[in-house]
This record gives C-alpha cells, structure tokens and sequence, in this order.
C-alpha cells in the first residue's frame, strides 16, 4: 500500500473537492463513484477500512461510528456540525 494518505468523500461533500484533490495526485474516491449511495454508513466505513482510506464527510452520525471502534484509517468531519460553538 501507498504511503501516501488516500481519501474517501462520502455523499455529502461536493464533487468539485474530488476534482481538485485529484488535480493534485491525491488518491480519492466518493461515494457515487464507487456507487455506494444509499449505503448505510457502516458499509461506506468498511469500504473505506479495507481501501485504507480517510473518508471526509459533513455527516456527524460517523462523529457515533468513530466512537465505537478504532478500526478505521481516520474519519474528517467538516462544516458547522462538526464545530461545538455554532
């Protein structure tokens, strides 16, 4: 595996980030791409988890899954969700 870190954007960051992260040679995929929509959230983390990937996402129900096991590659939460003081 690559030593380099690899990305998974889930549904709900726009696809214009994917473009751009791959304009940059950053290894990433997205939940539409590998046709995962509708998934529930724990198939979307196993998927990342045996990809050996990051995944990136606004949705705070991963904020649960992360909580509960440690055997994922790292999960990224953004936008004002993620933030306690707004």
């Amino acid at each position: 595996m690559s030593s380099r870190i690899r990305f998974h954007l889930d549904e709900n960051i726009d696809s214009d980030v994917a473009k751009a992260l791959r304009r940059q040679e950053i290894d990433v995929t997205t939940t539409v791409s590998m046709r995962l929509i509708g998934q529930p959230d724990e198939v979307r983390l196993a998927f990342a988890c045996n990809q050996g990937r990051v995944i990136i996402t606004h949705d705070t129900d991963f904020l649960k899954l992360a909580s509960q096991t440690t055997d994922h590659w790292g999960i990224i939460g953004c936008g004002k969700n993620y933030l306690p003081w707004m």
